[in-house]
């Protein structure tokens, strides 16, 4: 007796995937943001900019320009004063 040939047409389907809220994601951004999670606001903010919302990209890059600045801020505030400062002993 013949073996029957499965049926190629009863392929399982792949997996359904959602595709990504932007808008969401970029709620969570300003969210930690606000916890002061910066990098987790940082990598969150890059992801939106994937999005074909340019509102939301527009969003996204301004979330990202105040966290560079809040960056810069708190890299000059960890400076010691420029009178402070040593000198260079072989000047």
């Amino acid at each position: 007796m013949p073996m029957p040939q499965p049926d190629l047409e009863l392929q399982p389907e792949p997996p359904f995937l959602p595709q990504t809220d932007f808008s969401i994601t970029l709620a969570l951004a300003e969210e930690s943001e606000a916890l002061e999670l910066w990098p987790e606001a940082r990598e969150l903010a890059t992801e939106v900019l994937d999005s074909s919302d340019a509102i939301l990209r527009t969003k996204a890059q301004a979330l990202l320009a105040r966290l560079n600045a809040l960056e810069h801020t708190m890299a000059q505030e960890s400076l010691p004063p420029p009178e402070l400062a040593q000198k260079d002993p072989t000047a």
